[in-house]
This record gives C-alpha cells, sequence and structure tokens, in this order.
C-alpha cells in the first residue's frame, strides 16, 4: 500500500515500465527487483491509499 500525496500520482504509478525497484524488507534485507511494472492498473481508494502489486524479473537480495 503506498500512501497518496501531493507527489505521488496513481496515474504515474501506473505509467512505470521497465523500473528498477529497491527496498528493505520487514526483515531489514534490501532487496531488489529489475524490470518491473504494474501487474495491474493501482487503484486510489476513497481513504487516499493506493494499492496494487508490481512484477518483474526475479528479487535479488543485495
Amino acid at each position: 500500500m503506498i500512501a497518496a500525496d501531493e507527489d505521488v500520482d496513481v496515474i504515474e504509478i501506473n505509467s512505470i515500465r521497465n523500473a528498477t525497484m529497491t527496498w528493505e524488507g520487514n526483515n531489514g534485507v534490501d532487496y531488489m527487483m529489475t524490470g518491473a511494472g504494474p501487474q495491474e492498473p493501482f487503484q486510489l481508494s476513497d481513504s487516499g491509499d493506493i494499492t496494487g502489486t508490481f512484477r518483474g524479473h526475479k528479487v535479488e537480495k543485495v
């Protein structure tokens, strides 16, 4: 889930293609996924949360 803000736009998120994504998991380990894009269009709820799933190449520890 992504919190919508003035600098976070669901339209821009849905236009992401072939991106490299990095994040820190709850276990403190950093991960990376290349070739990422939305699996289905992300949705903006009435409460202001943006939900969706990215898909891409196999996730690797970094």
